[in-house]
C-alpha cells in the first residue's frame, strides 16, 4: 500500500482507460476462458460499461485487429479500416469487403458493437468476416441479437473487487492515496450500491489526486462525492 511522503513522482497513466495492467485483477481466469471460447467460433463479451470488456480482449488477443465502434459506426468504414489493417487500401464498401473475404484468417475484435449501426451493410460485413475469428465487445442490451455466438460474461464489479483494482493501480503508480480513501471509493461505486465500474472508480481517484497536493484521504472523496460526483454516482 502507497502512504504517507514518496520519494518517486506519481504515476497517473495508470489510472488511463488506455492503460494495459500486468494482468486482469479479480478476473485472472477470464483471460484462458476467452481464448478457449474463441477457438469455437464468434465470441461475444458481454457486460455493462467499465467492467473490464476490452482490456480483457486487448490482453487476450494482443494482435487482433481492434476497431472502435465509437469512433466507426458503419459498416463501410468498419470494413475500411479492417482492410487497411491487412494491408489493403480500399475507398469502396465492396473493395473492402472482397479484400475482407480474400485475407488470410485474422482475429477482429469489433469493441463498443452496441454503438455501430447493424442494418443491412453491417450484415454484409460480418457475412464477410465468416472465415475469421470475431470477437464482440457488447452491452447486455443487445445480447439478443448475439445469441448464436459463445457468450462470455462480464459483470458488475463489486466494492471488494474495486478495492482490490484501486490498491493495485496505486501501487503500479506510486500513488499518495489512504487505504481508507480506496475502500471510500469501492463504495460507493461499487454494485449493488453504484454501477459497479472500473473505470469510474479509476475517474474518481484520479479526480481527488488532481483536486490535492497531498495524500488523498476518505475525508477529501467524501467531499468530492458530495460536491461534485452527483451526476455521475446517480446519487440521489
Amino acid at each position: 500500500m502507497v502512504k504517507g511522503i514518496i520519494e518517486k513522482k506519481p504515476d497517473l497513466s495508470v489510472l488511463s482507460a488506455g492503460w494495459i495492467p500486468p494482468s486482469l485483477v479479480c478476473r485472472e481466469g477470464k483471460v484462458e476462458t476467452t481464448r478457449k471460447l474463441i477457438r469455437e467460433g464468434t465470441l461475444a463479451v458481454i457486460g455493462p460499461s467499465g467492467v473490464g470488456k476490452t482490456t480483457l480482449a486487448r490482453m487476450a488477443f494482443p494482435d487482433a485487429i481492434i476497431v472502435d465502434c465509437t469512433l466507426r459506426r458503419r459498416a463501410q468504414s468498419i470494413a475500411r479500416y479492417i482492410a487497411l489493417s491487412i494491408g489493403i487500401k480500399a475507398r469502396r464498401f465492396g473493395d473492402a469487403l472482397n479484400a475482407i473475404r480474400k485475407a488470410e484468417a485474422r482475429l477482429v475484435v469489433l469493441d463498443d458493437f452496441t454503438l455501430a449501426f447493424r442494418n443491412r451493410e453491417m450484415r454484409l460485413l460480418l457475412r464477410a468476416l465468416e472465415k475469421h475469428l470475431v470477437v464482440f465487445i457488447a452491452h447486455p442490451s443487445i445480447r439478443y441479437e448475439l445469441l448464436e455466438y459463445s457468450i462470455l460474461e462480464m459483470p458488475p464489479y463489486s466494492a471488494a473487487e474495486l478495492y482490490r483494482i484501486l490498491e493495485a493501480r496505486a501501487a503500479s503508480g506510486r500513488l499518495p492515496v489512504e487505504e481508507e480513501a480506496l475502500w471510500e471509493i469501492a463504495r460507493l461505486v461499487g454494485w449493488p450500491k453504484g454501477p459497479g465500474s472500473a473505470r469510474l472508480a479509476l475517474y474518481v481517484l484520479r479526480l481527488c489526486l488532481e483536486r490535492t497536493v497531498s495524500e488523498v484521504s476518505a475525508s477529501l472523496v467524501a467531499r468530492l462525492a458530495r460536491k461534485e460526483l452527483f451526476h455521475v454516482l446517480n446519487f440521489p
